[in-house]
């Protein structure tokens, strides 16, 4: 939960873990966490210079992702992981 404040500033109250992928790169493997914040503080924005936004689930398109977030934008886009 650190990288939230790291990035976009709030501090995650109320969360839990709604997937884990694993991801092999040709020169690296990774483990990527996917967590549901319901309650934060602080108001969102981009520490690092990144642009953010709201948007619905349903408006989300997986190839506009990294390739290894695939799976959980397919999921999120599907309705099968936050109803």
């Amino acid at each position: 939960m650190r990288e939230l404040q790291e990035e976009v500033g709030i501090t995650a109250k109320a969360y839990s873990l709604f997937d884990k992928l694993e991801y092999q790169f040709p020169d690296r493997h990774i483990t990527l966490w996917f967590w549901l914040v319901n309650s934060w503080e602080g108001e969102p924005w981009g520490k690092e210079g990144q642009p953010g936004r709201w948007m619905a689930q349903s408006a989300l398109v997986a190839e506009d992702f990294p390739p290894a977030n695939e799976p959980v934008i397919t999921k999120l886009i599907q309705g099968s992981l936050i109803g």
